[in-house]
């Protein structure tokens, strides 16, 4: 007995055993809402099934802003995260339709018999159940490159007694308008602003993070289009949210991260810019050939002029190329700095080259030129077979 009870002490004392006894709990995700989801026709002057009643729209109650948007047809979905409102005509699934959005329709097949077909068209409920869960994935994707999981952001209420929805007092909003007159007229009314292609907005009084979206360039009926822009959109918000204070996020890692979660879904092009200025442009396509080629002729900005700009209307389209690059380098290969550099920027004063070093342990210029050694090696026609392959945080 003596032995038996030398060796149990042997084996708790062994290196494997007291790993695996500090190990940390594994990560928690909330799950895509393929059930745990309200979807709300409007019907006449009301909707079926009936709208919560006392909850506010863009600091007004919810009726009185969904009365005043004109569109034959309307649907409300609202998550534990978000609430949607869409007014997208119909889709039609194509052979040209992007495998992530095949991916999300296969998840929704069970309660959507239509989807076993081959081409399905998406409409009314399906359609905004298929954009919440769409968004949903991009969402829990960008907590793993964060380090965050429920856990994170239940500390967060629990230190501060704010912010139950990724550090926001309240759900956020999206508006996807199947009319671009009837988005202008909207935006118009409810956040006094007219950008062409889109607005995001902190409504005052309840602090939601907004985003209100036109059909996209390729019009109303190009589902590509709408997944992308609004994955961009979306991906805004939640960096946003992670940061908590749009004033420290910095330019570069704001635009990068949203064109890496879009590009992540097709060669689309999205670029977010200041209302008095352009939509700055880039290559079509594969951005990455343009971007290798930039780095083997020496025409890339040092990282140095990304930090001392403040605006989007300060960086042309090299530069958020450039920033794409650079998130995607981050996403791959530094990802482990990524949640550090966010808790700094949102918790503690000082630069953001402070911050770059005190999370990455390294200079802003060195660290550049790692990605510049990286990407020269990766986008070559040879390299860019590897980087079909998500990402090891993401996999």
């Amino acid at each position: 007995m003596k032995r038996l009870a030398a060796l149990v002490v042997a084996l708790l004392a062994a290196p494997g055993w007291a790993q695996e006894a500090d190990a940390p709990p594994p990560k928690r995700y909330p799950p895509p809402p393929i059930d745990s989801i309200l979807l709300a026709k409007r019907v006449g002057s009301g909707f079926r099934p009936a709208l919560p009643e006392g909850f506010k729209l863009l600091d007004f109650e919810a009726p009185e802003v969904l009365a005043t948007i004109e569109a034959r047809e309307l649907v409300y979905a609202e998550t534990d995260y978000f609430r949607l409102v869409s007014t997208v005509p119909p889709q039609k699934v194509a052979p040209e339709t992007w495998p992530r959005i095949r991916e999300t329709l296969q998840m929704l097949a069970p309660r959507y018999p239509q989807l076993k077909r081959g081409f399905p068209v998406l409409q009314g409920e399906l359609l905004a159940h298929f954009f919440a869960v769409h968004m949903h994935r991009a969402m829990v994707d960008a907590w793993k490159t964060f380090g965050s999981d429920m856990g994170t952001y239940e500390q967060y209420l629990r230190d501060y007694k704010h912010g139950p929805y990724m550090r926001q007092k309240n759900k956020f909003e999206i508006y996807l308008f199947g009319n671009r007159e009837a988005y202008l007229r909207f935006s118009d009314r409810f956040t006094g602003r007219l950008y062409r292609d889109g607005v995001r907005h902190r409504a005052p009084v309840t602090d939601v993070l907004v985003v209100l979206l036109p059909p996209p360039p390729g019009g109303a009926r190009d589902l590509n289009g709408w997944v992308a822009t609004v994955i961009h959109n979306w991906i805004h918000n939640v960096l946003m949210s992670e940061i908590k204070n749009s004033y420290v996020i910095p330019i570069w890692l704001d635009v990068g991260f949203a064109h890496w979660f879009e590009r992540r879904e097709g060669p689309h092009d999205c670029f977010c810019f200041d209302e008095s200025g352009a939509p700055p442009r880039f290559a079509s396509g594969d951005w990455l050939p343009r971007i290798h080629n930039l780095i083997t002729t020496a025409k890339v900005p040092e990282f140095a002029d990304f930090f001392d700009k403040t605006t989007l209307a300060q960086f042309d389209g090299v530069e958020h190329a450039i920033s794409y690059s650079l998130v995607d380098y981050l996403i791959r290969e530094r990802v482990a700095g990524l949640k550090p550099f966010c808790d700094i920027r949102r918790e503690k004063p000082g630069t953001q080259r402070e911050h770059f070093q005190e999370a990455w342990d390294e200079s802003p210029s060195l660290f550049f030129e790692k990605w510049r050694a990286w990407a020269r090696e990766h986008y070559t026609k040879k390299g860019r077979l590897a980087l079909k392959d998500p990402p090891a945080v993401l996999r």
